[in-house]
């Protein structure tokens, strides 16, 4: 019960503390701050309390493994897992599309076109010389020839020379669907709509088609993650790091505290973090009487050392400035300490690596790292690559435990009656993959691209929680998806303009940016928790399916309400970029086909027959070859030699944006341990993991902290508090 009530406390607060509020994401990642930073404050007050009343700890530590488990398992819905750009998705193209069509987007508002008894209106109009302003969701009061009187949604009256309108939409229907839903609707300040203003009309067909899809990601995501369970936990000892960590902070027996508490190398550590984010913090309060403390390295020095680096550095290429502008994790720092070396250093290296790369081939006028995030590119397929060869070898090393899984699956007797939950996740996981195909048939996919689809699916998740039960990386974004690879191989004349935009709006909805905080990365984790804890962990994956489906109704509904209250949230990128995605490379590849005369044929392509219109790019392919390769040949040297210094990990994730992103703090990590191991040995290591683990709960303790801060302060004053993010 108190797993679920943790589920219902994410799904309620997540986009108010995330969008009105601003502060530091309630979820953000596979290591919530507000999870594991309230499990501290739990353990370090609520817990010592009841003890002293009844001289018995209120939870113990595998209670508290099962209640975190449950709300890990909701995390996965409100935030970048669905929430933060599900809505928006859906909305925003009807909203953007203004700027991409209609030329000058002027449209006839003559006064026999002007409705004077519309409720509401969307007018864009030019004031004289300044630039544009909108008014949305006003009450047309007068129209005539010359002039437009607008009350707006704040009651104010605008008398508007009809010379300086540019634009004017007059259904009312989308007005209060889309343009109520980017400003809101509300009647004024400090006032709010009721529950029943949100035009829940408008959304019943669009949910009942995208949630039972959602659910049925969720659920084979969940089979494949106890699939691959004891594979990895139990035969390969993968080391799971925020299992890890979440372990350590829960009591063993009846204990108030766990042992780590009493550490004071733990205390160091947290201390000291906690100390530092306090004093960033402050600084949002006090800009002109504190100083923050630096979290970003400036490597820039390192560009002029060579002219192919200064040429893309210069030119803005992402993936090499971000290499030379790194942020400070300490967290990453901690977990790079507690991996193997060869791990760590793989992740520090691999975008350094990947950036000279891009220079290379920027010095020699082929740029590889340009295009949109939906658009096909090297990148993107040369990261492919490696998730192909990475899943071959997780099926390889695993092999004798999946075919004892799969002979369960279909009717034989196991050897282990241990592996049952395995079996039956199996049997589910194949279902659901099965019944996904049927759906995106039926929404306009053939069989064959619904096929390939659905195991691209599988390959991306999978390898995604093999790189995070061996990295700890806990905020992953692989910038590849099923329907962007395949429009990369197949091209665009055997995929067709029609496909395009169902396979890259299912991308958009399911994949991008959802694969951040994907069910399957939550259950990675806490089934490795409930193992240590010794909890049976087929009981618990059903109340973790209860609980998707409780912060479901729960964040879905409020969403909607927060951003029709008061429209949708302005300052998050994600809430502009995202619903671009899907459809400007269509329109581009249309434009393409329609000049090269190959539109039609593109448009009745079906099946197989795509197969012989294919059109090869030789460097998306090259760069898919190259990704396997060079995952299948360096997991191949460390299975023969034990001494291999390049883990596979490195292909996997240095092209991305989370590489570049935790190369500096893994790097110093790393160096951090050979340090401690080449003066100190293998003892002094040992002694050094309690500080590690106090430098993470550090950076949770603080999260938490200013969350709680923030919330009394809107609670107290009605505003915002500054804004302010641990990571």
């Amino acid at each position: 019960m108190l797993g679920l009530i943790g589920a219902v406390a994410i799904g309620s607060l997540t986009y108010f503390n995330d969008a009105i509020m601003k502060q530091t994401a309630l979820v953000g990642h596979q290591l919530p701050t507000s999870v594991f930073g309230g499990l501290i404050l739990f353990l370090l007050v609520f817990n010592p309390l009841v003890f002293a009343l009844r001289r018995k700890p209120a939870l113990t530590g595998s209670e508290l493994a099962v209640i975190l488990v449950i709300t890990l398992a909701a995390c996965a819905v409100p935030g970048r897992g669905m929430m933060q750009t599900f809505t928006s998705t859906l909305v925003m193209p009807y909203h953007l599309q203004h700027s991409y069509t209609g030329m000058d987007g002027t449209v006839d508002v003559t006064p026999e076109r002007m409705l004077v008894d519309l409720d509401f209106v969307h007018v864009t109009y030019m004031p004289g010389q300044a630039d544009p302003q909108t008014i949305i969701n006003g009450k047309v009061l007068e129209s005539t020839d010359t002039h437009l009187v607008v009350r707006d949604s704040q009651g104010l009256v605008h008398d508007i020379l009809r010379d300086d309108v540019i634009r004017i939409d007059q259904d009312p229907g989308a007005n209060v669907v889309v343009n109520g839903f980017v400003q809101g609707i509300a009647p004024g300040p400090g006032r709010h709509i009721a529950l029943g203003d949100v035009p829940w009309y408008a959304w019943s067909r669009t949910l009942w088609f995208w949630l039972p899809l959602l659910l049925t990601l969720w659920v084979m995501l969940i089979g494949c993650a106890l699939v691959v369970h004891r594979q990895w936990s139990e035969h390969e000892q993968l080391p799971y790091p925020i299992a890890t960590f979440a372990n350590a902070l829960l009591p063993d027996g009846q204990g108030v505290w766990p042992a780590i508490f009493k550490r004071n190398l733990f205390w160091v550590g947290a201390i000291i973090v906690f100390l530092l984010h306090a004093n960033n913090y402050a600084v949002t309060w006090f800009p002109d009487a504190m100083v923050a403390a630096p979290r970003r390295f400036n490597l820039e020095f390192l560009t002029h050392l060579s002219d192919m680096l200064a040429a893309p550095y210069y030119g803005g290429i992402d993936a090499v400035q971000g290499v030379f502008h790194p942020p400070i994790y300490f967290t990453a720092i901690a977990f790079a300490f507690l991996i193997a070396s060869d791990v760590s250093l793989a992740v520090a290296i691999g975008p350094y690596l990947f950036a000279l790369v891009i220079a290379f081939f920027y010095a020699r006028g082929t740029p590889i790292s340009i295009g949109g995030h939906l658009t096909p590119k090297v990148g993107h397929l040369m990261t492919f690559g490696g998730y192909v060869g990475m899943f071959a070898v997780i099926a390889y090393t695993g092999r004798q435990y999946f075919k004892q899984l799969a002979a369960g699956a279909v009717g034989a007797r196991l050897i282990a009656p241990a592996h049952r939950a395995a079996v039956w996740a199996a049997r589910v996981a194949v279902l659901a993959g099965a019944l996904m195909v049927i759906q995106l048939v039926a929404i306009g996919l053939d069989w064959f691209l619904a096929t390939l689809f659905a195991v691209g699916l599988v390959v991306l998740f999978v390898v995604m929680a093999r790189i995070l039960a061996e990295t700890g990386i806990f905020f992953l974004m692989p910038w590849w998806g099923p329907g962007i690879v395949m429009i990369g191989l197949l091209g665009a004349t055997a995929v067709g303009p029609q496909t395009q935009i169902i396979l890259l709006l299912i991308t958009v909805v399911m994949i991008y940016p959802q694969a951040t905080e994907s069910i399957i990365l939550f259950m990675t984790n806490a089934l490795k928790l409930l193992d240590v804890r010794q909890v049976p962990y087929g009981r618990a994956t059903l109340w973790c399916v209860g609980a998707l489906l409780i912060a479901v109704v729960i964040s879905l509904p409020l969403t909607l309400y927060f951003q029709y209250d008061r429209g949708v949230n302005s300052d998050d990128a994600q809430t502009w970029r995202v619903p671009r995605h899907a459809y400007l490379p269509v329109m581009r590849s249309q434009l393409r086909l329609a000049s090269q005369g190959q539109l039609e044929t593109a448009n009745r392509v079906s099946g197989l027959q795509r197969l012989v219109h294919v059109t090869v790019r030789p460097d998306l392919w090259a760069a898919m070859g190259v990704g396997l390769v060079l995952v299948l040949a360096c997991s191949a040297a460390r299975l023969r030699w034990p001494g291999w210094p390049v883990h596979p990990v490195m292909f996997l994730i240095w092209t991305t944006a989370p590489g570049r992103w935790f190369c500096a703090s893994f790097l110093v990590g790393w160096l951090i341990k050979r340090l401690v191991v080449r003066f100190g040995g293998t003892r002094a290591y040992q002694l050094c993991k309690p500080l590690m683990f106090g430098v993470i709960a550090g950076e949770m303790l603080a999260g938490v902290l200013t969350m709680l801060i923030g919330a009394a302060y809107y609670l107290i004053t009605g505003q915002p508090p500054p804004k302010f993010s641990i990571f």
